[in-house]
């Protein structure tokens, strides 16, 4: 069974979703196009806060909401301010998520649902959330490419499947690295 070790703990979830007090002003989701879920996608860099109320997410693969546009299925949530990002791993694809931000512009819940997955949760310390080496909008704790990064580091789990999404928006998925390498 798939199970990861330190520094994970299980989120208990009852039912196929859960909502969770947290804090945090960027929610980054991994959709590796700059275009794809703007605002929340993992280019955070000169991002604007969120506006007050609930910013919901759709299964499907809706450009600006559609959770189909994930391509590992783990998200974070940190302040640029400090230096520790929550990160939440899951077993399978998220299938609904949602936060909940206040008037000062942090996010104060989230609602993850994972269906019939395991849900775990993490904490990464980086010296600088803001740094971008590279200065291509994605700090360097989120660049996939970057030794010592939460994408470097949760790639090393064994997911089930990596997921793509085509130009012509079909849902690829694969199992291995070689074959993720090359296409992308």
């Amino acid at each position: 069974m798939y199970t990861p070790s330190a520094p994970f703990e299980p989120v208990f979830i009852r039912g196929d979703s859960v909502t969770l007090e947290t804090e945090g002003k960027v929610l980054a989701l991994f959709t590796g196009d700059e275009t794809t879920l703007p605002g929340y996608n993992e280019y955070t860099i000169g991002r604007a806060p969120y506006a007050a109320g609930t910013h919901n997410f759709t299964y499907d693969v809706d450009a600006n909401t559609g959770l189909l546009n994930l391509i590992y299925p783990f998200i974070s949530i940190f302040d640029p301010a400090s230096n520790t990002a929550d990160f939440f791993l899951a077993t399978d694809r998220f299938n609904a998520l949602s936060i909940t931000v206040n008037s000062s512009n942090v996010i104060t819940s989230l609602t993850l649902g994972v269906r019939n997955g395991l849900l775990y949760h993490g904490q990464i310390v980086y010296p600088d959330l803001t740094k971008d080496s590279n200065s291509n909008g994605i700090p360097d704790f989120l660049e996939a490419a970057m030794p010592g990064s939460i994408t470097k580091f949760l790639q090393t789990y064994d997911f089930p499947t990596v997921l793509i999404k085509s130009s012509d928006d079909m849902i690829i998925t694969f199992s291995d690295d070689k074959t993720w390498e090359a296409a992308r």
